[in-house]
């Protein structure tokens, strides 16, 4: 389909006429799934009001945020809220445990703990710390 459709991109832009659209619903079909739209849906909406009221309610309390494992395929949709809510929330700390991509915004790498090990190994590690605690 590409290659059928890659001679007919005029100035960067294909033709509207020209847009694949789905068999299903006639909507236009998208390349991968990297668009907030791919998302945004009546229960992502029900669920966004969920998180911000939580939000509004605590963001004076002491907050972590913890990524597992998110790629850099789609930082938009975690990685990147992370950082801001990190930065904007004084009393927030970001935790990422990614064993290739364990990084963070400079802005807030002094609330910021990366560990770059595989995330089955340091969950194994906590929960035997807290066993061990509650043995004490």
């Amino acid at each position: 389909m590409v290659a059928k459709l890659l001679p007919k991109v005029k100035d960067h832009c294909l033709p509207t006429e020209l847009i694949p659209k789905s068999d299903i619903n006639g909507s236009e079909l998208i390349l991968g799934a990297r668009g907030p739209q791919f998302l945004e849906g009546k229960r992502y909406f029900e669920e966004h009001q969920k998180w911000n009221k939580f939000m509004a309610d605590h963001r004076s309390e002491k907050i972590l945020f913890l990524e597992m494992g998110v790629g850099r395929m789609t930082p938009m949709f975690i990685q990147e809220p992370f950082w801001k809510m990190t930065q904007y929330l004084k009393n927030s700390f970001y935790i990422n445990i990614n064993p290739k991509d364990a990084m963070t915004n400079r802005m807030i790498h002094d609330r910021s703990l990366l560990i770059g090990d595989d995330i089955n190994e340091v969950l194994k590690e906590v929960s035997a710390k807290i066993k061990e605690k509650d043995n004490d």
